[in-house]
């Protein structure tokens, strides 16, 4: 019997009143109790929604990310901004910055990618550099691509690629000159405490993992950027690179959002997940009509508490969905921005559902909205 029908099976009488107010009760606090179950808030790159998907906060940028002490990061075009609580400017970064910025899990640090000019093959190429910088802009490690050439072709064995690097990558931010690039990394995140960390000390909290997008592998350096730890490339089996928002899981698998893969000649995307251990596919969600379609650029991944998974892409304009295991879309929302050149939602780069608590309550923004 469920709960509300066991009270009335054993009540009787003046009981009733009892009941009554126990009802009361429960339905005065059930939304509270629904509500702070669970903090998660959606964040879908610079705009915060609550639990029930309405739109409270809508910030400048392409991508952001919230500090639980009301900081926050916006990234605009190519620059960096770095907020104070009271949402005036603390740091403008003098780089151009692209795809990657957050707040380390301790609040202490950021990290952001950035790029440099360097001459290669006797053309402009832009090169990435990972960045960690503290909580006032000063960096205290990088690590350059250009200056790890030879180390990237030797343990990634580009040789096999070299006809193609550098790739023609169009940049808005740079000269016309300036569109060809090396590497093209696109996320960054720590590495969580995970069942594999004693067994492969790579796997070590605190490590990070960076997706080499343009180089078709997945790598881990320790958290100074001094070194890199191990190279995830034969397991990935990408004859066609393209992917983003690669993450090592509580049970110690890599996820990723891959977004090309080819099949008799076909293109597809797909969400993968790899068994680091058994070194093979453990799981796979792949994109097929009606429901998806091809998505070439941009993409992004998340495993949810309850197993399901969310994903941020742009199949039909910009759009986050939720699945579960067996494919099954169990939630969804479009993007209620829409393009001005062409009549459908604004693509998205980012979806993730984010404990945004202490950085509501200690920014104004937040503050406003409980009014």
């Amino acid at each position: 019997m469920e709960p509300v029908s066991l009270c009335l099976y054993f009540i009787r009488g003046s009981d009733l009143k009892v009941l009554f107010f126990v009802l009361l009760f429960l339905t005065l606090t059930k939304s509270y109790f629904l509500e702070t179950k669970n903090n998660h808030y959606l964040q879908i790159d610079c705009k915060i929604y609550n639990q029930g998907s309405e739109l409270i906060i809508a910030l400048p940028g392409f991508t952001c990310s919230f500090s639980p002490k009301g900081e926050w990061l916006s990234l605009v075009g190519s620059d960096l901004f770095l907020y104070n609580k009271d949402n005036t400017v603390k740091y403008k970064f003098p780089y151009k910055v692209h795809h990657e910025l957050k707040f380390s899990s301790d609040g202490k640090k950021i990290y952001f990618l950035s790029s440099e000019i360097k001459i290669f093959k006797g053309i402009k190429t832009r090169f990435d550099i990972i960045n960690i910088s503290d909580n006032n802009g000063l960096i205290l490690a990088q690590w350059k691509s250009f200056d790890h050439l030879n180390e990237l072709y030797q343990k990634l064995t580009l040789n096999f690629v070299d006809s193609i690097i550098p790739t023609k990558m169009y940049n808005e931010f740079f000269a016309a000159d300036e569109q060809n690039e090396f590497s093209h990394i696109n996320a960054v995140y720590e590495i969580p405490a995970n069942d594999l960390e004693n067994e492969m000390s790579y796997l070590k909290k605190g490590n990070l993992l960076v997706t080499f997008n343009g180089l078709g592998s997945v790598a881990v350096f320790d958290p100074h950027l001094k070194r890199i730890e191990h190279l995830f490339q034969k397991i990935l089996n990408a004859k066609l690179f393209g992917f983003h928002d690669a993450q090592i899981l509580t049970n110690g698998h890599l996820i990723m959002f891959k977004n090309l893969n080819e099949r008799a000649g076909n293109a597809y995307t797909s969400i993968e997940e790899y068994d680091i251990q058994k070194e093979k596919l453990y799981w796979s969600f792949e994109f097929k009509e009606p429901q998806f379609k091809l998505n070439e650029i941009s993409g992004a991944v998340q495993v949810l508490e309850n197993n399901n998974v969310l994903i941020a892409e742009n199949s039909f304009g910009g759009r986050s969905v939720e699945i579960n295991r067996d494919g099954i879309i169990q939630w969804e929302k479009y993007n209620e921005f829409y393009n001005s050149l062409v009549p459908k939602p604004k693509s998205v780069f980012r979806a993730k559902k984010l404990d945004l608590t202490d950085f509501l309550k200690n920014n104004p923004y937040g503050k406003l909205n409980e009014q």
